[in-house]
């Protein structure tokens, strides 16, 4: 049963391979060439075998002898324990592409893409726009933006797209205005073009929606494509032209900056400071109790979110425990881990819930040696994941699949998933996506 041939290329092996492995075990497995052949039973099915149906197996080639069973059995086990070997490489491989990021160094660090006219406010977008790359630019000039007010000569449509092309991340400066001409029917409106350019060239985990009306702070305004592409990024409130509030929400959204440069192996350009939001504290203290005591108060709301059937209230608060995670500086508080407010949202109707709890789950991988041991002891987490990769990619939260690697890392969570379908069906999942299509939105 390819007990000579690796993982991989068992899938490859004809009837005839498969038999010659079998009668190898000794002259007694001879019989059972001929049903191997008559039955056509190869290398891809064998592969795909789970141990609870070897007695079928066994039954079609006429194996009784129960030593024989024993040790057909036990080939059938080493290959279940080769896939999630494989696994572990290719979430090896995963990890590798991207802290080697394939982006290659651009002439501009940030695209900032805008509708002109006035908000629900009567406020002149394009002038607030231009408030917001004026601070980027004058407070941090390691900071390369590019905004049309500057950067457009000559043919319009190409530096438009020379713009987006040379830059690392676009922030999208959401009105109701920009979500009308994103969704809209014009295919020549340049919020169109950009935004569509931008999802296919960055992609959603390389842009930053930065609010400006306030309507739109609410993501149940959100809709159409507009709706599909961001709905799960975490937003930067710009709303208020109130000195304090617009200071805080450009400190906010350089630090969202920051975070994204340094996936690419950029130094940070924010002071230690800035970083802690500590502005108080020396470099070198850690946040340890304030941010504890933020995660603290989430928890809480978390919990009243999830009992008052608030969805959009849950998303908002995982959303931001998500962020509040992210940073290695915000310290875990004492008290245990609310983990059934977390496996709630895998049971959620929400995708983007759905997503946010995954991505929660990852990060907790890295902080909670425990987090393997207490997601899998929920009964519900497993088929979550199993159903994630049965679905095709554009219907099943991507950060499932990061999920699901990282925990075939972890060798306390290998009894779990070897009992379990999973890996065989992630294995099978990733055979049929291209890399360059489902790698790009995992973002650990």
């Amino acid at each position: 049963m390819g007990a000579g041939a690796s993982t991989q290329d068992l899938r490859q092996l004809s009837a005839s391979a498969i038999a010659a492995e079998v009668v190898g075990l000794g002259s007694a497995y001879a019989p059972y060439e001929a049903g191997i052949l008559a039955n056509g039973v190869d290398g891809d099915v064998v592969a795909h075998l789970q141990s609870e149906q070897l007695p079928m197996l066994f039954g079609t080639l006429g194996v009784t002898n129960t030593i024989h069973q024993t040790k057909l059995a036990s080939l059938h086990s080493q290959h279940r324990k080769a896939l999630l070997t494989r696994s572990l490489s290719m979430a090896g491989h995963m990890t590798a592409k991207l802290s080697t990021s394939p982006r290659q160094p651009k002439a501009f660090d940030v695209f900032l893409s805008h509708n002109w006219g006035h908000d629900e406010l009567g406020r002149d977008n394009h002038a607030r726009v231009a408030n917001i790359n004026a601070f980027l630019r004058q407070k941090y000039s390691e900071i390369k933006t590019w905004f049309d007010q500057d950067k457009m000569h000559g043919n319009i449509l190409k530096a438009m797209a020379h713009g987006i092309e040379e830059s690392q991340i676009v922030l999208i400066f959401v009105t109701q205005l920009y979500q009308t001409k994103v969704n809209g029917d014009n295919a020549n409106d340049n919020c169109q073009l950009e935004f569509g350019m931008a999802k296919t060239t960055q992609t959603a985990q390389w842009m930053i929606p930065v609010i400006m009306d306030p309507c739109m702070k609410t993501p149940r305004h959100w809709c159409g494509q507009f709706k599909l592409v961001l709905a799960n990024q975490l937003y930067v409130d710009l709303t208020s032209d109130e000195d304090d509030a617009f200071i805080t929400g450009c400190n906010t959204l350089l630090q969202r900056i920051d975070g994204l440069l340094l996936k690419l192996g950029r130094p940070s350009v924010l002071p230690p400071t800035h970083r802690s939001s500590q502005e108080t504290q020396a470099p070198s203290s850690p946040r340890t109790t304030d941010s504890a005591s933020e995660l603290v108060t989430l928890f809480a709301t978390w919990q009243r979110a999830i009992e008052a059937h608030g969805v959009d209230a849950e998303q908002d608060t995982v959303a931001a425990i998500v962020d509040q995670l992210s940073s290695p500086e915000v310290a875990l508080p004492s008290m245990g881990f609310p983990w059934s407010c977390l496996v709630h949202g895998f049971t959620s109707l929400s995708l983007g819930l759905q997503d946010d709890a995954c991505a929660m789950s990852v990060l907790l991988l890295d902080r909670l040696p425990t987090t393997a041991e207490s997601l899998l002891s929920f009964p519900t987490v497993l088929p979550f994941l199993l159903e994630a990769v049965t679905h095709p990619l554009s219907d099943a939260p991507p950060n499932a699949i990061v999920l699901l690697c990282n925990l075939s890392s972890i060798e306390t969570a290998a009894p779990a998933l070897l009992a379990s379908p999973v890996i065989e069906r992630l294995l099978a999942w990733t055979a049929t996506e291209v890399d360059d299509h489902w790698l790009p939105r995992l973002e650990t």
